[in-house]
């Protein structure tokens, strides 16, 4: 051990004024001191010592504006550390081969003592945690397994965190494996960043019987389904299925349900060469609405925790898709990459038309935005093309279909649409939020990073999280965009949502607006003088493989152009308990709230679901502020879900969402939880160490494994620091300072 100790100052570095300045106080106290008082006839011991006392003083107040530490180091050698979990819950009181003999706990306390710790503690230290993950001191452990619960995950986990600041290098569980919690993991064996080791104790105490076999339980892993869906349309739901212990070769039965009602379902096999299937299932949502279905595995003889045989998922039901047309005059990476974006919204319906022929040797649109054309768009999308690619006739009609029934139309930046030929010269220039330069060429080259007005970041077009701050600083993070169109003015009546920063914009402005909308009559038009957001999704991606923000923001561009964007005013459904776990025979208060717009247009019901997924029914009442308040008791031990639907009535506003249904999951109480089916779970330990990178240990190897563990002892330093500069020494010797030179000077009439 290397122990150093010294001196330091927490506030050394001050202001060079500061400096100067004591160091012209110190000047004038000597000069004071020993010249000034030289014509008083002092003798030269009383000058030096009230200069004494006065500088004393002086240091003690520096010193204390320095702040000075005492620190001392300790650098060490530490032996890395093996962290043994044992599992002290009631299942490891049971008899290790089933019939009676060495419990699974004495078993363990017995590979402890007399083979891991002459093994570890050779070279490293060995800390022993109970099933909880609290730290047991020598000779702490429990005399038998008694424990409620063995929420063995959980307390890895916090193994793993409570020794965040020591050189673990394993963890040892010592476990039948059979997991039993009812409360909450923050984290799966996934989050662990140590291996970890179980141990067969089976193998441990010489016996092999296999421990009483394998419990059967199917779990419903996950659900995977696009979120957002148009009313009508087929959806596709892939569900993982697992499975462990005895199955019935007729196979297991999943539900997929919308309530109590089946919609779908499907027969899945699972056998121990495949004990995990994926099954797609297929169903029809007919209404819009924002649901939670839920899938459930049907029961199965012989399973005892049917907590983990359902699961939730969500889905936005929507009326029908946006019909959008897409026009560009040259083949280019913008609309290319615009386009793929467009085509992969499930809820967008895009046609789309560029020219491949060269200018002049065309036929033009050939009547594309003609009105029977423009019926059943809800945007238009007009990229680098000139006005002579449309006729007068086209033109008039997409300046009408805007105004009158309220279409959306987007122009994008390009050599043709803002050039001397472009569309400032067609029926459409009094309906533009902008006006055009006049510039024969007034196309800018210099690249630029876009910046949004607070316009821009309010609007739902720019929204990714829904934290404004957080998304303004992601879109102006953006790689920069080369080159923009210049606008001559904007309209009255006109929004600008982003700038150009480093051009000079018209009047007043900060900068050259480069996205500018406005309302038109029932519908919108903006202009967007850009042609590069493709770089946007191409370095982006290349770096991180995530495009989904480019998508997201021509999803969201379009649909505000087509007045899609979300309501925040739309009726939303809360739904909440007075606790989220219960005893046996309580009372569960729910209470449901519809708020935002027309609220009494819908009709609220509300059902439960036990483990075995049989529904009960519960009775609202609701007052006169929309809030709707049910019990039921809690009759059983184990999961309980509460499903409830809010129905728009016949009479409603068909704008609204026609069911809103909630999915909340509550916990009964449960004392006999670890008892339920206390048979080990050998597969769940092979997981848990296949996760986490670590190996099962079989006791007559545990030599040959305690060798290969890392072993070099990690140097440690241990650092305690006294601060001196509020010491009482330090006050203290303050003041007898002050107080000698106070005495002094009236001894010597100088006061």
């Amino acid at each position: 051990m290397t122990s150093l100790s010294q001196l330091s100052f927490e506030n050394s570095h001050l202001p060079a004024l500061g400096v100067a300045a004591a160091g012209v106080g110190l000047l004038a106290v000597v000069l004071v001191y020993t010249v000034g008082l030289r014509g008083r006839r002092h003798s030269l011991f009383v000058r030096l010592a009230l200069l004494t006392l006065r500088l004393g003083a002086g240091a003690c107040l520096v010193m204390a504006l320095l702040r000075p530490v005492w620190v001392n180091r300790d650098e060490r050698d530490v032996r890395p550390i093996v962290a043994v979990v044992l599992d002290d819950s009631e299942s490891m009181s049971r008899p290790l081969d089933g019939d009676g003999g060495v419990s699974r706990y004495d078993a363990a306390m017995s590979f402890v003592d007399d083979r891991l710790a002459p093994a570890v503690t050779a070279q490293h230290r060995m800390q022993l945690f109970d099933v909880e993950g609290r730290w047991l001191s020598d000779g702490d452990a429990p005399d038998e397994a008694a424990g409620a619960q063995s929420p063995l995950t959980a307390a890895m986990l916090r193994v793993q965190r409570d020794l965040a600041d020591q050189p673990l290098v394993g963890i040892v569980l010592l476990s039948d494996g059979a997991e039993r919690s009812d409360r909450p993991t923050h984290g799966g064996i996934e989050q662990l960043r140590v291996p970890v080791y179980p141990v067969d104790l089976a193998a441990a105490s010489g016996n092999t019987s296999g421990g009483g076999g394998r419990h059967t339980d199917v779990v419903i892993e996950n659900v995977t389904t696009n979120r957002r869906v148009i009313a009508g349309n087929t959806v596709k739901a892939y569900v993982d299925v697992r499975a462990t212990g005895p199955l019935p070769e007729s196979g297991v039965t999943v539900h997929l349900m919308d309530g109590r009602r089946i919609v779908a379902s499907q027969l899945v096999r699972l056998t121990d060469r495949e004990p995990a299937v994926r099954a797609e299932m297929e169903f029809t949502p007919r209404r819009p609405g924002r649901y939670t279905y839920h899938v459930q595995a049907k029961p199965i003889e012989g399973e005892a925790n049917l907590a983990n045989n359902r699961a939730p998922f969500p889905l936005n039901v929507i009326d029908d898709q946006l019909n959008i047309l897409y026009i560009d005059g040259v083949l280019r990476w913008e609309g290319k990459f615009t386009r793929q974006a467009l085509a992969d919204d499930p809820d967008v319906n895009l046609i789309s038309s560029v020219r491949i022929a060269p200018r002049g040797t065309d036929c033009g649109s050939q009547g594309l935005l003609l009105p029977e054309h423009l019926t059943d768009l809800d945007v238009v999308i007009i990229g680098d093309v000139e006005a002579a690619f449309f006729s007068g006739a086209e033109m008039d009609a997409l300046a009408n279909w805007i105004t009158d029934d309220g279409g959306g139309l987007l122009i994008t930046g390009g050599y043709h649409s803002f050039g001397p030929q472009g569309l400032a010269r067609t029926g459409l220039n009094p309906i533009l939020p902008v006006m055009f330069s006049a510039d024969p060429n007034p196309q800018i080259e210099q690249s630029f990073s876009m910046r949004l007005t607070p316009a821009g970041q309010a609007s739902p077009i720019f929204a990714l999280t829904g934290d404004r701050v957080r998304d303004t600083a992601f879109y102006q993070s953006l790689p920069p965009l080369a080159g923009c169109s210049r606008i001559a003015g904007i309209k009255s009546g006109a929004q600008v949502l982003a700038i150009n920063p480093t051009v000079a914009g018209p009047g007043e402005s900060e900068g050259l607006p480069v996205m500018v909308v406005q309302q038109v009559g029932k519908g919108r038009t903006m202009v967007f003088a850009v042609d590069t957001t493709w770089r946007w999704r191409m370095v982006i991606a290349g770096f991180t493989g995530d495009a989904g923000f480019y998508e997201t923001f021509w999803s969201q561009l379009v649909r505000y152009l087509a007045g899609r964007e979300e309501k925040k005013a739309e009726v939303e459904l809360v739904v909440t308990t007075d606790r989220t776990r219960y005893k046996v025979s309580e009372t569960i208060e729910l209470k449901a709230a519809l708020s935002g717009d027309s609220p009494d247009q819908h009709v609220v019901t509300a059902m439960a679901l036990d483990e075995k997924g049989t529904p009960l029914r519960i009775s609202l009442t609701r007052d006169a502020e929309h809030n709707y308040r049910g019990t039921l008791a809690a009759n059983a031990p184990g999961r309980l879900d509460l499903i409830v639907r809010a129905e728009r009535t016949a009479t409603a506003d068909r704008d609204l969402p026609a069911t809103i249904s909630r999915f909340t999951t509550l916990t009964i109480d449960r004392p006999d939880l670890e008892m339920l089916d206390p048979n080990p779970d050998p597969q769940w330990l092979i997981r848990t160490a296949r996760l986490s990178g670590g190996q099962m240990i079989e006791p007559d190897d545990v030599d040959a494994w305690a060798r290969q563990l890392p072993a070099q002892p990690v140097k440690s330093t241990m650092i305690e620091t006294t601060a001196l500069w509020h010491h009482p020494l330090l006050a203290t010797l303050f003041f007898i300072l002050i107080c000698a030179e106070w005495i002094l000077r009236r001894y010597t009439r100088l006061a």
